[in-house]
């Protein structure tokens, strides 16, 4: 009799221990799969293509008002929808000061698939090419000189775009995440004497998240 209910204590410590074993190896394939398949991740934004529309030079190549093209591409890496929310925009900076603005539209990226859009970013006030020092009263240059004078006096106009794309994942209807990626790209213009211009150069950095 008690031989048995030491028999009938050992089986149940073995099925214990395998019980235990085998919830744990349940445990680990969940972090497996959640970390390889489920877990939401940002999306991918880039700027593989951009334009310059028109640039438009003022009086006296004082200043001057631009227009680009963007060609921006995302990629969703989840197994679920990105939706691309509101808050989502193109920035123009010159001076490290924005100088344009266009919100990018709500839009869904489906899974695992890449999206491209065309946005248009322009210049919302022209651009000052020369230093408020070297202007007179009426709009004309001074002739006192030209230390200090912008790259634009150059023939190169520095200026610099960012993509902003907020938007919501959710996976297996169980795991949501919010993201707000951005992507920045420094862009060269090449300025003529005659008013003309073009992209010289531009490079874009990868994207990465402003909650990181």
């Amino acid at each position: 009799m008690g031989e048995s209910c030491d028999r009938k204590r050992e089986r149940q410590h073995t099925a214990c221990i395998v019980c235990t074993f085998l919830l744990v190896g349940f445990l680990l394939l969940l972090l497996i799969l959640y970390f390889s398949l489920f877990k939401p991740k940002d999306p991918r934004v880039q700027v593989p293509t951009m334009q310059l529309l028109s640039y438009s030079p003022l009086s006296n190549n004082i200043g001057a008002s631009l227009s680009l093209n963007l060609q921006v591409t995302m990629y969703n890496p989840n197994r679920a929808d990105f939706i691309i929310q509101d808050g989502s925009t193109a920035c123009l900076y010159y001076n490290n000061q924005q100088v344009g603005f266009t919100p990018i539209p709500r839009a869904t990226i489906p899974a695992q698939s890449f999206s491209t859009t065309s946005v248009r970013l322009s210049s919302s006030t022209p651009l000052p090419l020369i230093p408020d020092a070297y202007i007179a009263p009426g709009g004309t240059v001074n002739d006192n000189g030209m230390p200090g004078m912008p790259e634009a006096a150059a023939n190169v106009l520095p200026i610099s775009t960012s993509v902003t794309i907020v938007g919501q994942v959710t996976t297996v209807d169980l795991f949501s995440h919010h993201s707000d990626v951005v992507s920045k790209c420094k862009v060269a213009l090449s300025v003529g004497t005659s008013g003309s211009a073009s992209i010289q150069s531009y490079s874009c950095q990868s994207s990465y998240s402003l909650d990181d």
